[in-house]
């Protein structure tokens, strides 16, 4: 894997057995030395484009000896780092760009390795290798940086930025953002048969944005100071997929708020007490499940996204009950545990309330409201089980009238906050605080509701935070907060990828650790993916119940999460103990700790 380094990136100081190598080509001498070794496990290859000091500019810069050289060092594919002005009123500065096509307004630079009495024609239409793209975008979300997949690249000439006039005509073509250096190494990396994709860090609006002063050296150092550290901090995967780690290892997150303790095995723990009662809070609803025999993505044109109207024919619907609340009880009732419902619902609930009670949830603090409806959650799932959906709160916006407080407090061991009334969320946050209560802060579907002060001001004070890729990604655009900032802030921090399973990152005695947690085998076909995220929730509560590691933990999440996924709707229907463990074992290996699982003893309140 060769990684080029821009403006602001000269340097990746994770590279583990650095060497430096000094390649001679037939083009001449390349920007600088190659850095090669490897960031766990991954050999690469570094280069500075620019050279150290930022000696080159963009028309100086020697691409051909630069891509060759990378091939004669064995490497097959390219990533790249570069500045680059927005050309776009949401492509804000701060976040970034995996373009996927380019337009050419260089003049003065070679761009071929062909010529000179070798004529070749090379095809040039997908510019940008799609796999590795997509795996930048899910690196990018993972280091916590903002980036949008797809978008056109304009490569200028320089040294000179824009004119106004330029810029504007850039924006009426349908561009994206406009740097300098990309075009030309993603031609040569063509040429060279290599896989090529860049992350373009925005750093300004180029000209074309009246209100804004037009772009200077100063503002792209500043916003580049800020961004420099984030290719450091983003995992990377080799082409083939499979994720490595493009860092050593994170600095120890500091917690003024509380001392994780250590389970016998050394094993960061959350450390939940003996006695006490594990209360859900969030929604009850009735969730209306359709399919669409088709793929989403074919019927969605990407630059038209502003303008979004489109309609989908759907297969089938069914009407079964659900909520976020509701499906994380039902699956700790399930593991043996005995949690408290915290909830509102409407008056067409009452049968859902005593079915729920039948399957050992604690219904006591389930509030029914006779003038209103029971929240909805309409949702489309199509053939890659992607999903559109809407909710409609219903009974769910009395949420706020209930408190902590009406659960005997004094005997609780962990509140867990999922998708709510926002009002409610930020109420049973407030009240966990003060009453020094550990809480689960789970905004997942509320992210797009809730503002950035009103998450971060929720999840202040939460032993463990959970969102999924997306919309962890969502959480830091809104917040600012990187994923360092968030583990400094919370002692367990779970990121949940779907098929690619989970990442639970705890703070204890010995720093920060990490624990990477596969997705447990799928032992018939995928069904259904709602409710398969509070699935996974609740097993990982339930493993923590127990006094689990952190990686037996979140492995009973994902087999909770699999046989979910196995079933239509997001309530499973009822599994005996032995046939939980088997498919534990079948999936990962024999865990003597699941005999806990279903016992009286780990059924504590």
């Amino acid at each position: 894997m060769g990684l080029i380094g821009g403006s602001g990136v000269y340097d990746l100081e994770a590279i583990e057995g650095l060497r430096e190598e000094r390649v001679e080509t037939p083009f001449g001498p390349p920007s600088d030395s190659y850095f090669t070794g490897s960031l766990s496990g991954v050999p690469v290859t570094f280069l500075s484009r620019h050279g150290r000091g930022h000696r080159l500019s963009p028309t100086e810069i020697n691409y051909r000896a630069n891509v060759w050289g990378f091939k004669a060092l064995g490497c097959d594919a390219l990533l790249s780092a570069s500045a680059v002005g927005s050309l776009r009123e949401d492509d804000t500065p701060r976040r970034a760009v995996i373009p996927d096509q380019f337009i050419d307004r260089t003049r003065h630079r070679p761009d071929t390795f062909f010529g000179d009495g070798v004529v070749a024609h090379v095809s040039f239409a997908e510019p940008v290798c799609g796999s590795l793209a997509r795996t930048l975008e899910k690196a990018a979300a993972l280091a916590g940086l903002p980036a949008r997949l797809g978008g056109t690249y304009v490569c200028m000439e320089g040294p000179q930025f824009s004119t106004r006039a330029e810029s504007i005509l850039y924006r009426s073509w349908g561009a994206d953002v406009i740097g300098m250096t990309n075009l030309t190494e993603a031609k040569l990396a063509r040429e060279a048969e290599m896989c090529y994709a860049t992350l373009a860090l925005v750093t300004d609006y180029d000209a074309w944005r009246a209100s804004e002063r037009p772009v200077s050296v100063e503002t792209v150092i500043s916003i580049l100071g800020e961004n420099s550290a984030v290719p450091s901090r983003a995992p990377v995967r080799d082409p083939d997929g499979s994720e490595r780690d493009f860092r050593r290892g994170a600095a120890p997150a500091r917690s003024a708020r509380r001392e994780i303790p250590v389970t016998r095995e050394k094993t960061p723990s959350l450390g939940l007490p003996e006695s006490g009662r594990i209360v859900v809070t969030g929604s009850v609803a009735f969730d209306y499940l359709m399919r669409f025999p088709g793929r989403f993505v074919e019927h969605l044109i990407p630059d038209r996204m502003e303008r979004l109207s489109v309609s989908f024919l759907v297969d089938d619907m069914r009407r079964v009950p659900g909520g976020c609340a509701a499906n994380i009880a039902y699956g700790l009732a399930l593991l043996g545990e005995k949690p408290l419902l915290l909830a509102t619902a409407g008056h067409d609930a009452a049968d859902y309330r005593d079915w729920l009670a039948r399957q050992g949830v604690d219904v006591s603090g389930l509030r029914i409201y006779e003038d209103v409806f029971t929240a909805s959650f309409f949702v489309s799932t199509d053939s890659d089980q992607n999903q559109l959906a809407s909710f409609f709160t219903g009974a769910m916006a009395r949420a706020r009238d209930l408190s902590v407080s009406d659960a005997a407090p004094g005997d609780l061991a962990l509140v867990v906050i999922s998708p709510n009334d926002p009002r409610a969320m930020a109420q049973y946050a407030a009240e966990c605080r003060s009453l020094a209560i550990p809480f689960l802060y789970d905004p997942s579907q509320q992210v797009a509701r809730l503002s950035g002060e009103e998450l971060s001001a929720g999840l202040e004070g939460a032993f463990l935070l959970i969102a999924n890729e997306y919309e962890f990604g969502i959480l830091h655009q809104k917040t600012g907060l990187s994923r360092e900032d968030l583990e400094a802030r919370v002692p367990v921090l779970v990121i949940t990828r779907g098929v690619e399973g989970s990442v639970v990152s705890v703070a204890g005695a010995r720093g920060r650790e990490r624990h990477e947690i596969p997705a447990a085998r799928l032992e018939t076909p995928a069904v259904d993916p709602t409710g398969v995220g509070d699935a996974y929730r609740a097993g990982l509560v339930r493993g923590i119940r127990i006094g689990a590691p952190w990686e037996v933990a979140g492995r009973i999440g994902s087999v909770a999460a699999a046989l979910s996924l196995e079933s239509l709707g997001p309530q499973p229907p009822r599994y005996p103990p032995e046939e939980f463990r088997a498919r534990y074992a079948r999936s990962f290996e024999d865990e003597p700790l699941l005999e806990r699982l279903f016992s009286e003893d780990a059924a504590r309140g």
